[in-house]
Order: structure tokens, then C-alpha cells, then sequence
């Protein structure tokens, strides 16, 4: 893995992590998970898609901090220059797309 240097948290922040969200079990209801394949372990959990991935968003500045922290490699997209954002949600069963999809796409 490539270190980058002089880079702050806001760099990697910036960043185009791909993030994927998959509808998920919470006890009794649905909820719905969201990670960043890239970082491997930073995932964040959520009532609807766009609440998962905005906890997305607070856990994935944890995981990079930490590893700043630790002088440890932080991972990139193989290219953060010009790779897009991705959205993917993946319902459990073949149902519909998740309410709030389109409203998360959009945002």
C-alpha cells in the first residue's frame, strides 16, 4: 500500500471512496449497512440508505485519523483522479429499490 505524504484528513476526506450500501436485519426492522470496500472494516449502520452512509461519512474520518495517528498507510481509490463516486444498494430479497434511493443518489 502506498503512503501518501503531506496529506491531511480533509485530503483523504475528499477523496472518492467507493461506498456501498446493503439492506441489513436490526432486530425485528429493517436497516440498512454502509462501507467503503476500500477501507477495509470502516462500515456504518442506518435507518435508511442516506442516514447509513451519512454515518458512513463519521466513521470513515475516525478510520483515517487513526491510522494518521498511528503513521500507519492510509488506502486510496487505485484512482482518486478520476474515479467517480459509487452508489450501490443491495436490497435483501427482490423487492423494490429502498425508499430514499433516489433522494440519496441526488445528494
Amino acid at each position: 500500500m502506498e503512503k501518501m505524504t503531506n496529506l491531511t484528513i480533509d485530503d483523504y476526506m475528499m477523496m472518492p471512496y467507493r461506498i456501498e450500501v446493503y439492506e441489513d436485519r436490526c432486530g425485528e426492522s429493517v436497516c440498512y449497512m454502509a462501507y467503503n470496500p476500500e477501507l477495509e472494516g470502516c462500515m456504518a449502520q442506518g435507518d435508511t440508505p442516506y442516514d447509513a452512509v451519512n454515518q458512513l461519512k463519521e466513521a470513515r474520518r475516525l478510520y483515517i485519523s487513526t491510522l494518521l495517528k498511528r503513521n500507519l498507510a492510509v488506502p486510496i481509490p487505485s484512482d482518486y483522479s478520476e474515479q467517480p463516486i459509487e452508489f450501490k444498494v443491495v436490497p435483501m430479497s427482490n423487492a423494490a429499490p429502498a425508499k430514499g434511493i433516489e433522494y440519496m443518489l441526488a445528494a
